[in-house]
């Protein structure tokens, strides 16, 4: 329940994650998978706000656990860490539901939001996590890039690009 949750802001949190992950397509015709990334937990509001503007559903990922995570040891072909291993199982999971495209946004940088234009870079494994499983997923991948080291204004410009190279228009975007 919702009061005993506030009192632990990591189930609350967890709890409102599963509430958007869970959200049913409806009558959207595009589903795309998306995997319970590093970046996910704090993205997930925006992306799933932004591809359901397009008419697009995601369809999130099973929380992680034993048997998806030794899933998923079975498709990277190089030694990694934890996060990269239980995102593989992720991936798999999501192929094996009948996926056929995956989001996966690549943020490479982040602003601080704090009054500075202090950016934080992510883990090299994070940022390329794509090339990772490119070769052992036959899906397609949806992948916006975004880098606040290079572009202040990355966030608003890769969405238009991204969006508008899938033929829909800047004001959509």
């Amino acid at each position: 329940s919702r009061p005993v949750m506030e009192s632990d802001p990591f189930a609350l949190r967890s709890s409102l994650l599963d509430e958007i992950a869970q959200a049913s397509p409806g009558s959207k015709s595009t589903v795309w998978g998306m995997a319970r990334s590093p970046q996910f937990f704090e993205w997930l509001p925006f992306w799933s706000a932004f591809c359901s503007e397009l008419g697009i559903s995601l369809k999130v990922s099973p929380r992680t656990d034993r048997k998806l995570f030794e899933n998923g040891l079975r498709h990277l072909r190089v030694e990694t860490c934890l996060p990269m291993k239980a995102m593989a199982g992720h991936m798999s999971a999501l192929v094996a539901s009948g996926i056929r495209a995956i989001f996966h946004p690549s943020i490479l940088s982040e602003r601080i939001f704090s009054g500075h234009e202090q950016v934080v870079e992510h883990c090299p494994y994070i940022q390329a996590s794509s090339l990772f499983y490119r070769g052992a997923f036959d899906v397609e991948w949806m992948e916006p890039v975004i880098s606040f080291a290079l572009d202040i204004d990355s966030l608003r410009r890769e969405h238009v690009r991204f969006a508008t190279g899938l033929g829909f228009s800047r004001s959509r975007a």
